[in-house]
């Protein structure tokens, strides 16, 4: 069986207040199985962001922290602020 998007959103909106999967279940009348994988799919999209040149980015600031800091400890004393 295939659900909304609204529909899943209500249901994981749930989770996120609190309430248990069991708890959840029960007042869906879904089968466990499919709120795990929801839930399973959220956390994957939540660790590859949507935004790959962000990403890009990120990678090159701390590179270059990574560097400055290198240095600093060669004694160049350069101070890195966060």
């Amino acid at each position: 069986m295939s659900y909304s998007d609204h529909f899943r959103k209500k249901v994981l909106a749930k989770l996120d207040k609190g309430y248990s999967t069991r708890a959840v279940v029960a007042q869906f009348e879904i089968d466990k199985n499919t709120i795990v994988q929801w839930k399973k799919c959220i956390a994957i999209k939540r660790a590859h962001p949507l935004n790959p040149v962000k990403s890009i980015m990120m990678f090159y600031v701390l590179m270059l922290k990574h560097i400055l800091m290198s240095f600093n400890m060669n004694g160049l004393q350069i101070i890195i602020s966060s």
